[in-house]
């Protein structure tokens, strides 16, 4: 393995891990600062209707993404060329927006939620796009490249996301301030490495010339993908369900509030989030190599990690999260005190449920995945419905907390299933 300072060759683990942590965590800080400009500038009914417009679009945007970096990051044999992949995110961009727009105009077709809708999912259409370039850079292990994208699009979507609101006081131009900003990046600085990339690559080269625009291979890598593609979008409805239940019992203040104080949980797991990333390919390879004992090893020391985080997180809501909430938004939110609290623990245990996902993943374990989440949004619907009537925002939380419960068992028990499968059929 090269080291990091050659230019093209792959980086270390840690390496790897480090930008990943770092590109995810400056971006997703710069999403939640547009959370804190309308929570500072707006009212919460216009928060919410900013976390409505990201709750609809998500799992839509998310089953026609079919998960596709991810199958490439763990593409360690290279059975598709970057091209199909390329080929097939094309497809389910044009693919997602449609069914947005459909949706949207359906359930709101006399407001302008449907407004925000359409504008939400074109911010995600413009990273669904740059995802799979990125799905290319970390399959080559170099996740400085997919930092470094991170952070320029962070601190030009934000600085165009907080100006335009500034300036006009609507949601609407202000977010698709946002989806240019993510464009422009894409145009300027992920496009030109990716050709870099693939010039130097004569694996990769090979691959194209044996298919070029061939309908089979793409439908053979939609077939492959479309299990993780539903899987992902009932993820997104496992995360969504809640807020969809706030919205319709308690309105879009009441999820607006709710939103503003998952996204600030939400930024503790990234550290999970990157970890996952960095480690995923190298899971890969220990397990297509069958070298069980190295991929048991390296997910124990993770899992050891994110427990030891998750139980910080905790901590930390515990007994600073009302003055926490207070100085970032105001006493509105600060009174939900005890609601950073529960959301704190659903967030410690997605963590480990994250990396048992990354796991079997890497495994190539795509269809069980539809199944176990198919599993998830049913008992989450049900519990939500059922308690976000009568307790509110908590009753939101408590849903979550026993379901991803349920969840995190479901994958640790894939996982251990999964690895006793292999070594039983390994070639002796």
């Amino acid at each position: 393995m090269t080291s990091s300072g050659q230019t093209g060759g792959l980086l270390s683990l840690k390496a790897n891990f480090s930008w990943t942590f770092f590109g995810n965590a400056f971006y997703a800080a710069c999403k939640w600062i547009n959370v804190l400009v309308l929570a500072k500038l707006a009212t919460t009914d216009i928060l919410g209707r900013y976390a409505l417009g990201l709750a609809v679009s998500a799992p839509i945007m998310m089953l026609t993404d079919l998960q596709l970096r991810t199958v490439q990051a763990t593409d360690a044999r290279r059975d598709f060329a970057f091209a199909t992949y390329l080929r097939l995110r094309l497809v389910g961009i044009l693919l997602g927006l449609s069914g947005v727009s459909v949706v949207a105009l359906t359930i709101y077709p006399d407001s302008g939620a449907a407004v925000i809708i359409a504008a939400v999912a074109l911010v995600k259409a413009a990273e669904s796009l740059a995802d799979v370039f990125y799905g290319l850079f970390q399959q080559r292990e170099r996740m400085d490249r997919v930092a470094r994208s991170l952070i320029v699009k962070g601190i030009l979507s934000t600085a165009a996301f907080a100006a335009m609101f500034y300036e006009t006081g609507r949601l609407f131009p202000s977010v698709l301030a946002i989806a240019a900003s993510y464009l422009l990046v894409f145009a300027i600085l992920d496009l030109p490495a990716v050709v870099r990339i693939l010039r130097d690559d004569r694996a990769d080269a090979k691959k194209e010339a044996s298919e070029p625009d061939d309908p089979g291979r793409l439908s053979s890598l939609a077939k492959l993908t479309l299990p993780m593609g539903v899987a992902m979008a009932l993820s997104s409805l496992y995360v969504n369900v809640p807020r969809y239940a706030v919205e319709h019992f308690h309105g879009t203040g009441a999820l607006g509030i709710f939103s503003a104080l998952a996204y600030l949980v939400a930024l503790a797991s990234l550290f999970v989030s990157s970890l996952g990333q960095a480690v995923s390919p190298r899971l890969s390879q220990y397990f297509a190599s069958n070298n069980f004992d190295a991929f048991r090893s390296l997910l124990r020391r993770v899992l050891a990690i994110v427990m030891a985080l998750g139980l910080s997180g905790i901590l930390v809501a515990a007994v600073f999260g009302e003055s926490l909430l207070a100085a970032l938004y105001n006493e509105a939110y600060a009174r939900e005190s005890s609601l950073f609290v529960w959301l704190m623990l659903v967030t410690a245990l997605s963590m480990c449920g994250n990396i048992f996902g990354a796991a079997v993943t890497a495994m190539r374990l795509f269809r069980v995945q539809a199944i176990a989440h198919t599993i998830g949004v049913i008992l989450i619907s049900a519990l939500s419905f059922a308690l976000v009537d009568r307790h509110g925002l908590q009753g939101a939380a408590w849903a979550m907390l026993a379901t991803t419960a349920v969840m995190v068992c479901v994958y640790a028990s894939l996982v251990r299933r999964g690895l006793r499968a292999a070594v039983e059929t390994r070639p002796q």
